[in-house]
């Protein structure tokens, strides 16, 4: 595995740490699994209950707030590097710590739940391992 991720003309390496997991785990960095251009964040924004259009055509949104959700997009890696990886975003709810948000400035602390977890699985295998590509995940804030 090649962390991709990693400071390149002295600017400084990201920061995307899974801090807990609802179990007790020390913290768990996700950054040396992501691939090059593997996160992707969008604000989803959360409209109001009663949103919608009237019927003179006018959109009344109520709009709430915004909520973050970001893909992540890993490179190929062994069975007890995914198994690990897995693990600490299958909880029903983590805690991350980030800088690549952005929209916001600085480190954010946020809450988030996982689905629809994917890989691929290699059928050869490299110096005796199993490998798995294609790890993707969606993170989504509470």
């Amino acid at each position: 595995m090649r962390n991709k991720a990693s400071a390149k003309n002295g600017a400084s390496i990201m920061v995307f740490d899974i801090v807990s997991s609802g179990t007790g785990d020390v913290p768990f960095s996700i950054v040396p699994y992501i691939g090059e251009g593997g996160i992707k964040w969008t604000a989803n924004g959360i409209d109001a209950s009663d949103a919608g259009r009237t019927q003179d055509g006018m959109m009344h949104r109520g709009f709430v707030t915004n909520k973050a959700k970001c893909e992540i997009e890993c490179l190929w890696m062994g069975k007890s590097e995914v198994r690990a990886l897995l693990q600490a975003i299958m909880p029903e709810y983590v805690t991350i710590v980030t800088d690549t948000v952005p929209w916001m400035d600085g480190t954010v602390v946020m809450t988030m739940y996982s689905n629809n977890i994917g890989a691929t699985v290699l059928t050869e295998y490299t110096d005796g391992e199993r490998l798995y590509g294609d790890v993707t995940f969606p993170l989504v804030e509470r």
